[in-house]
């Protein structure tokens, strides 16, 4: 019991007293107050060709007669209007089905009109979690790319159910959850308020751009990473940004100064965002699997890239270091390395962390080589929590498999350790300490030093407690677990008392890992499932290094060369 009120308490210290507020609004019905009762039918939406194409999002509809979706990897056949909500597919599943990306795949026109219709019919206001805040901004935005592009299609039917839920979204923002939430919300209701006419458009563009105006701000760090430092998150938000800017570009009016100041603040902020994005990606081109991210929701970088460039943004970068969230890349012309050396944040929404605090990728020669497990579901179960937890990272986690931070339920987080740099950073060198971790003796401390030299990396683990002696007690004689995941392109070949040769599927490529301590060390190879996409796993490698020592200092050195 004493646990659990700890668990909770360390949960509810961090948030934001706004958050508890809205929070237990939004448990009263006294929202749907606010809904009009009446809508203006007589309301008009503004017209205009799309300058530009948007981003094609990944093909959902697998066939339309039946009509059959396929979204994070599972198929699901619409037969009646229960399927819209039944709870068989996970939660996340159903919020894709009522996201309507459909309407920019390339399907035929009749077969997007009968959906659209057929979903009006089928979801009445508010039954569903169609109603909800976020599949609601979502699906606000595609519909308007979906008039932009096909004028043609708008009748009144549509125009009021867009308003409709335009008022639903209004009524229902989501100040509880802030983060990428409110970013999403805000984003829907600037885009309304642009396409609309009329009073309430107005109402509409007036709240969407003063959220922004706070949110870009604190969400888009000076370095352009988003805060909540996710590499597919940082995708999603950086894809929103452009589509905001553009419709702006589309229906701006003239004159209008808070419009003005949002697109410039958006120009700066989606430039520092595509700089920050070349430190967040592979040499192969995809996102780095740091907290929640995977392949297949986000749009890929290459993606983002043309689309900005097409808007009329520049794409080069040289950065190598986010200072504002952590991220450090190291490259030559051998290796890149992705550091996590962060801490968990932002302290009041940390749901889409992870306890992987100086974790890290690596790439060999473009091929991806250690990574980090991924995410493959949001459902609140075992999987997810070992997702989130130290020991699905390349990190060292203690006491047999204890994670560096209290990771709980699906997007929950209680203690949280503290990362700090020690001294400077080069372009072949970084080193990170990491102290308070959680459960461990209060005083100990973790460092982590990467060295890149031109044909090998080292990676050297050094723990010790800042006292002069140490005593044989239980808690002195910690275990240390140090995990390196293999990328499933990757098999071993032979296996040495101190390490072992692994060899490329896609090429010739061959990597030596050698294991170094100053204590007694083993390891072990054992399989994992690396989480290539949501509800899409493929089975892998990883190596685990086991030491211990009753005195103050042990230290372990991996050696990775060609």
């Amino acid at each position: 019991m004493l646990a659990r009120f700890s668990l909770f308490f360390n949960t509810l210290k961090y948030l934001k007293v706004r958050q508890i507020i809205w929070r237990i609004y939004y448990y009263l019905p006294l929202r749907w107050f606010f809904f009009p009762r009446l809508l203006d039918k007589e309301v008009k939406l503004l017209r205009c060709s799309p300058v530009i194409s948007f981003i094609t999002p990944i093909q959902s509809v697998v066939t339309v007669a039946p009509l059959v979706f396929r979204f994070l990897n599972e198929k699901r056949t619409l037969t009646s209007r229960a399927d819209w909500h039944t709870a068989h597919p996970s939660k996340l599943w159903l919020y894709n089905l009522h996201y309507h990306s459909f309407l920019l795949e390339n399907i035929p026109l009749e077969a997007k009109v009968a959906i659209l219709n057929r979903w009006i019919k089928e979801n009445p206001r508010p039954n569903g979690c169609g109603w909800d805040p976020y599949p609601l901004s979502l699906r606000i935005v595609n519909w308007v790319k979906f008039f932009i592009t096909y004028p043609s299609c708008i009748n009144e039917e549509l125009i009021y159910s867009f308003l409709e839920q335009c008022e639903s979204l209004f009524c229902q923002i989501e100040y509880h959850l802030l983060g990428n939430h409110l970013f999403e919300n805000a984003k829907a209701l600037v885009i309304a308020g642009l396409v609309l006419q009329g009073e309430r458009a107005q109402k509409f563009l007036a709240t969407g751009i003063q959220i922004l105006e706070h949110e870009l701000e604190e969400q888009i760090q000076a370095d352009g990473a988003h805060f909540e430092r996710s590499p597919m998150y940082h995708c999603i938000i950086l894809e929103g940004a452009l589509d905001l800017y553009h419709i702006i570009l589309l229906f701006r009016q003239e004159g209008d100064k808070k419009i003005l100041a949002l697109k410039q603040l958006l120009a700066v902020k989606i430039q520092t965002m595509l700089s920050a994005l070349e430190v967040l990606t592979h040499p192969d081109g995809e996102i780095a699997f740091f907290n929640d991210s995977t392949l297949g929701i986000a749009p890929r970088p290459v993606d983002l890239r043309g689309y900005a460039a097409k808007l009329g943004f520049s794409c080069s970068s040289s950065s190598t270091i986010l200072e504002n969230v952590g991220f450090i890349k190291l490259e030559n012309s051998y290796f890149s390395i992705i550091i996590d050396g962060g801490n968990i944040g932002p302290s009041y929404i940390p749901g889409h962390a992870h306890a992987e605090s100086l974790s890290f990728e690596c790439s060999f020669l473009k091929e991806r080589l250690f990574v980090n497990t991924g995410v493959s579901t949001y459902d609140t179960n075992e999987k997810r929590s070992y997702q989130r937890s130290t020991s699905a990272h390349n990190c060292v986690s203690f006491k047999g498999g204890q994670s560096t931070a209290e990771v709980w339920a699906s997007f929950r987080v209680a203690k949280r350790p503290v990362v700090q740099q020690k001294g400077g950073l080069s372009k072949t060198r970084i080193s990170l300490n990491l102290t308070k971790i959680p459960k461990l003796p209060k005083r100990f401390t973790h460092n982590r030093e990467f060295i890149l030299k031109n044909d090998q990396i080292h990676i050297q683990d050094t723990f010790y407690k800042a006292a002069k002696v140490f005593s044989s007690s239980k808690e002195d004689n910690l275990t240390k677990e140090i995990h390196y995941h293999l990328h499933p392109n990757w098999e071993i070949n032979e296996v040495f008392e101190d390490g072992l040769i692994v060899t490329s599927l896609k090429s010739t490529a061959q990597v030596r890992i050698s294991f170094y301590a100053n204590t007694d060390i083993t390891y072990e190879i054992k399989d994992y499932n690396y989480a290539a996409g949501f509800n899409y796993e493929v089975t892998s490698k990883k190596i685990i290094i086991y030491c211990s020592s009753l005195t103050h200092f042990c230290q372990s050195r991996v050696y990775i060369k060609p």
